[in-house]
């Protein structure tokens, strides 16, 4: 199981990387699988504080936004249907700290996201 409330705890370039080698994990696995295993990460994510959740949704924005734009369609769809069936007050904080992190990404990620969401 991973530790993804180890890997948002991690200096910015050592989180991109450890999350670059996950989600280049994924993407062989089938949809259910994906959403499976982005659920858990959510919901481990209770235990990190503010900065360490957004600052792991702008690491992940910043990697998926240099996928081609239909991978990148697919992700944010899926990112989109995990989160839509979370327990009620994960699902408000999963969003607030992706909208957190839009506010403070680099101006060209946050507006290809928003443009997608």
């Amino acid at each position: 199981m991973i530790d993804i409330v180890a890997i948002a705890k991690m200096q910015p370039d050592k989180r991109k990387s450890e999350m670059i080698d996950i989600l280049e994990s994924m993407i062989d696995l089938s949809d259910s699988e994906k959403s499976k295993n982005m659920t858990e990460m959510i919901k481990s994510m209770k235990n990190a504080t503010d900065d360490e959740y957004s600052g792991l949704c702008i690491t992940n924005m910043n990697i998926v936004t240099t996928l081609p734009d239909d991978q990148l369609k697919a992700f944010i769809k899926l990112r989109m249907t995990v989160n839509s069936k979370l327990p009620e007050k994960l699902k408000e904080r999963d969003m607030e700290m992706i909208q957190l992190a839009l506010k403070k990404a680099p101006g060209d990620v946050a507006e290809k996201i928003s443009s997608l969401m």
